[in-house]
């Protein structure tokens, strides 16, 4: 599912999430996840997602731009 707005459930489910999934993947498509504690909503199609220890993270955005999120709360996700 690719979202390019943010709707009212996603943002709901994001809002009350208490951590988030962060993935990419290197030049060769391994990926790599990553827990993120601190994230916000900027916009309605942008999120921002910090974390300090994001060495393999930050290599893999410099080869490959695609990412993935994961967010959950209770039984909804996305």
């Amino acid at each position: 599912m690719i979202l390019a707005i943010l709707t009212d459930d996603v943002n709901k489910v994001l809002q009350n999430a208490g951590m988030w999934v962060l993935a990419t993947a290197d030049q060769n498509g391994i990926p790599n996840a990553v827990p993120v504690n601190f994230m916000e909503i900027l916009n309605d199609n942008q999120i921002m997602l910090v974390d300090i220890l994001m060495k393999k993270t930050t290599a893999n955005l410099e080869v490959n731009p695609n990412v993935a999120v994961t967010v959950w709360h209770e039984h909804d996700g996305y």
